[in-house]
């Protein structure tokens, strides 16, 4: 039991004398942890006295009538026996109470922080009833989202109440996934949880969604680019609660739905000088790969192509073939070890008989088909 210090003359006789009753204990007892004065109506206080060679409880009740129907109970509980003695306090005397006389400097220190408890407790309450909400909505990571036609579709959300005093609710309506231009496609991404009923400050929330990648386009060879957006309404606050909610979102997070296949970007023209034409590619790596090759061929009339190369960082360029009238041209670039996901940057370097401009590199460029196997 909690042992504090209580100043009898706190007891009110407004119901009537107050009454006591005196009990033997043993030298050890103690009052059980359980035990609370509340428990039996009427009961004021209880204490032990060891200023005898016989420990004693007394207990004080505010009326007999609380006593007599208590104290069986009371006497049960604590292993008591009979009262020694029991009775009526009378002759009390004691000072005037006056409310607006502070008795001691502990008693102002309790009356400010009661009443600084108070004002908190009614501001608590007015933000329990018309609290404003405030959610902030974030993916977890910035990077973009990657993932293969077919294959699954994840990306984490996390939800952070700016409401200090009241929790939140907070409901994901709809999840949107669009095309840079704003048009949407079927693709589903489910939300877990849908919803979150309790959202409170400063314990961020985590959901995840999931939905299937759609089928890749087939242009180029290049991932397909999308855009995922995320809305939801949050409510906050008994009253405000019920006349809606606030409108939140996530800044568009960029999915990239690639090939299951390497797939090749269109070539672009780099430098070009005297019959020289260079040209860059990138290679798109669905998957990890042990190896993969890189086979660029050009086809012409004779005499046309002095020469055709290859080459790609890390990569291993083999010695390019050329047939027997000179017409067809093949360079080839074997690359190791290639992660999932990823741009490999290559170049093509095609030496022509004749001199060469922009325009003429811009036609032997689409002359030129390059696979990736």
């Amino acid at each position: 039991m909690t042992q504090s210090r209580v100043n009898i003359q706190s007891i009110s006789y407004a119901d009537g004398a107050p009454y006591f009753s005196i009990f033997d204990v043993k030298s050890d007892f103690s009052f059980p942890v359980e035990f609370k004065v509340t428990d039996y109506p009427g009961l004021t206080l209880c204490h032990v006295t060891t200023a005898t060679s016989r420990p004693r409880l007394v207990a004080y009740w505010r009326t007999e009538s609380a006593f007599r129907a208590y104290e069986a109970a009371f006497s049960r509980n604590l292993a008591l026996q009979t009262p020694e003695s029991s009775g009526f306090a009378v002759d009390i005397r004691q000072p005037k109470v006056v409310w607006w006389k502070p008795k001691s400097l502990s008693a102002i220190v309790l009356a400010v922080a009661a009443t600084f408890g108070g004002l908190s407790a009614l501001r608590d309450y007015f933000a329990a009833l018309f609290a404003l909400p405030e959610v902030t909505l974030s993916y977890s990571d910035a990077n973009r989202i990657d993932s293969v036609e077919g294959e699954q579709v994840s990306a984490k959300l996390t939800a952070v109440s700016g409401v200090r005093f009241v929790p939140e609710s907070v409901l994901f309506d709809t999840v949107r996934v669009q095309t840079p231009t704003g048009q949407a496609i079927q693709m589903q991404m489910q939300m877990e949880p849908p919803a979150l009923p309790n959202l409170i400050a400063g314990q961020p929330q985590v959901m995840i969604m999931t939905g299937t990648a759609p089928a890749h386009s087939g242009k180029q060879g290049e991932p397909d680019v999308y855009q995922l957006n995320v809305f939801a309404k949050a409510r906050a606050g008994m009253i405000t609660g019920l006349f809606g909610g606030q409108r939140s979102s996530v800044p568009g997070k960029a999915i990239w739905i690639w090939s299951n296949k390497p797939g090749l970007q269109q070539l672009k023209l780099g430098r070009h000088a005297g019959g020289s034409c260079e040209f860059l590619g990138e290679l798109y790596s669905p998957r990890a790969y042990a190896t993969l090759n890189l086979e660029v061929k050009s086809e012409s009339n004779p005499g046309e192509v002095v020469s055709l190369n290859a080459t790609t960082e890390g990569g291993m360029s083999s010695t390019p073939e050329a047939s027997a009238n000179r017409t067809v041209f093949i360079a080839a670039v074997e690359l190791h070890s290639l992660e999932k996901f990823r741009l490999y940057p290559y170049r093509v370097f095609l030496d022509l008989a004749k001199q060469v401009d922009t325009g003429s590199c811009e036609l032997w460029k689409n002359k030129l088909r390059i696979t990736a196997k």
